[in-house]
């Protein structure tokens, strides 16, 4: 199976992953990502 190719976007605030299915935006909280644990 052939994944589409995947275009990272990485801007001040957010981070960006999307290819021809999905699209997936992490934005930034008090200038750091969230730390999930588990």
């Amino acid at each position: 199976m052939v994944m589409p190719p995947l275009e990272l976007a990485i801007g001040s605030n957010h981070l960006r992953a999307a290819n021809e299915q999905f699209t997936f935006t992490s934005k930034l909280v008090d200038g750091k990502f969230p730390i999930m644990s588990a």
